[in-house]
């Protein structure tokens, strides 16, 4: 082979190995969730209140809690399941159900926000059910509707969600629901920690990476 046609190819493998480079800086640089751990528990709590509002109708629960597995020390979504407890609705007690439904949390990705797909299996619905009314809220896509940051020692993230009058209802029943339209906004920040086990008694630090 000439020189000429050796100083092609060692041009053409520079530049691919360049380009690799470039991919790769800009894969690592890509937001994530990142632990210590290849498999981390989740345990996130509500570090103050996390309101549902509807047609200008709150709905408050006393405890709003998360739980999930983040798979990877490096991940670009979790999975949680909701459970909401002491929750009051049209100025009395209200349940709401959260059986065969989960919020996956995305990184975020052209913007500062990430996505929250609501997630539920089957005929499964998200309810909140008082005596005068029932609202179903069902699986969707809630586009640039949480924010995250780092909190503590050995690390924790602060999810905040802030969706906008974007939460689709997809059903209501019961002699006051007329009051609602079919849309609705959450918002509220949740202190999210990492654990080794199961029965979260080992944290771990978990970290959001922009």
């Amino acid at each position: 082979m000439s020189s000429h046609k050796n100083r092609i190819v060692a041009v053409a493998v520079v530049a691919a190995l360049a380009i690799s480079a470039v991919a790769a800086s800009a894969a690592s640089a890509a937001s994530h969730f990142e632990s210590t751990k290849a498999t981390t528990f989740l345990s996130g709590d509500q570090k103050t209140e996390n309101v549902f509002t509807v047609s200008g109708f709150p709905v408050k629960c006393t405890t709003a809690h998360f739980t999930g597995t983040q798979s990877g020390t490096e991940a670009t979504e979790v999975t949680v399941h909701p459970e909401y407890s002491g929750c009051t609705f049209l100025s009395e007690g209200a349940t709401v159900t959260t059986t065969g439904c989960n919020y996956t949390l995305g990184a975020a990705t052209t913007s500062a926000m990430g996505n929250v797909v609501v997630g539920c299996e089957g005929s499964s619905q998200i309810k909140v059910t008082t005596s005068a009314c029932t609202l179903f809220i069902g699986s969707q896509t809630l586009t640039s509707a949480v924010g995250y940051s780092n909190e503590g020692s050995p690390g924790a993230v602060l999810v905040t969600a802030t969706t906008g009058n974007k939460v689709a209802i997809a059903k209501k029943e019961g002699s006051l629901c007329g009051l609602f339209g079919s849309t609705g906004s959450y918002t509220g920040p949740v202190l999210t920690k990492g654990y080794e086990d199961v029965g979260h008694t080992a944290q771990v630090a978990v970290k959001y990476v922009e």
